[in-house]
């Protein structure tokens, strides 16, 4: 029989680190059961590290791994519906957190981006519910954090999360403030229009560009939704694949909604002047987007039906 370990000791630290790379791994995937588990996991990890934390273990690997439990239980939270539970934890992390500030606020990159990470995920959930109140605090806290410092070391990993970060309030803002949102638009465009063509590229862009529909910028949102374009099928021709041999339904979204949108400024141009819009440009309008819903009645007797609402919305 082995004898009991103590979570204290360097085994115990080991043993939580299996846990919650366990439960990571656990969550992944559609099953439902598999998620709430996983969730269980984080929240007991999150507060065994609390308890460790405060017994005097404040080495950077407890703190680096009860960061990553905070952000990733809130996320996993989400995921299952569980709101009540994910605005429980952030409460009691945020919490923790201020109480032993000193371990936590450093002029650290890789800390800071920890604390981001979590501040978004708190952002999401609370936007997820149009709590944007709350959502407003979480993503203000979140960029203070990453405004802090000159990151140099994770360069990469603070572009990436300041995009999303910025991409996501964008979503939730951009009907209800459009002027307020087109100052973050503006830096997410700066931040990526030097990057390769991609997918996410295209998501930004489209997003970029609905912010200035909702701001009544219809010529800035029609040059974005036409890059966007222009970069998709680049990306296709040199990936030497068409639209409907996609794999990743979630490129498929993303390819479908940047000629959508397009579609939708050409629409409301026509709209307000007949003259503003050529007999070329609706021809070409009408013919993509004729091509699009034959291609999504195709997915659809596949036995996706993923498409089937966007499907009545091109048609109509």
């Amino acid at each position: 029989q082995m004898p009991p370990i103590s979570l204290l000791s360097d085994e115990g630290i080991r043993l939580t680190e299996a846990v919650f790379f366990l439960c990571r791994h656990a969550g992944y995937g559609s099953q439902l059961h598999r998620m709430r588990r996983a969730l269980k996991g984080f929240r007991c990890i999150a507060a065994t590290l609390e308890m460790m934390m405060e017994q005097g273990r404040c080495e950077e690997r407890i703190i680096d791994l009860f960061l990553e439990s905070a952000a990733d239980s809130v996320a996993w939270a989400v995921q299952v519906n569980e709101y009540e539970a994910a605005s429980e934890m952030i409460k009691e992390i945020s919490d923790f957190v201020e109480k032993h500030s000193e371990l936590f606020f450093l002029e650290n990159e890789r800390r800071k981006i920890q604390m981001a990470r979590f501040y978004m995920n708190a952002m999401l959930r609370f936007g997820s519910v149009y709590d944007t109140e709350h959502a407003q605090v979480y993503f203000d806290k979140a960029m203070a954090v990453l405004g802090q410092q000159d990151f140099k070391e994770y360069r990469e990993k603070y572009d990436s999360l300041k995009n999303a970060l910025i991409h996501n309030y964008l979503g939730m803002f951009r009907n209800l403030d459009p002027e307020k949102t087109l100052k973050h638009a503006e830096l997410l465009l700066k931040s990526i229009e030097m990057e390769a063509p991609s997918f996410s590229k295209m998501s930004n862009y489209l997003m970029i560009g609905m912010c200035f529909r909702s701001a009544g910028r219809d010529v800035r949102s029609e040059a974005l939704f036409l890059d966007a374009c222009d970069m998709a099928e680049v990306l296709l021709e040199k990936r030497g694949k068409t639209f409907r041999e996609l794999l990743d339904p979630h490129e498929q979204e993303i390819y479908i909604h940047i000629y959508w949108r397009l579609a939708q400024t050409l629409h409301r141009r026509l709209l307000k002047n007949m003259n503003e819009v050529s007999c070329a440009e609706l021809k070409i309008a009408i013919h993509t987007l004729d091509w699009f819903i034959n291609s999504l009645i195709l997915v659809s007797q596949a036995g996706y039906g993923h498409f089937d609402f966007l499907r009545l919305d091109l048609m109509t």
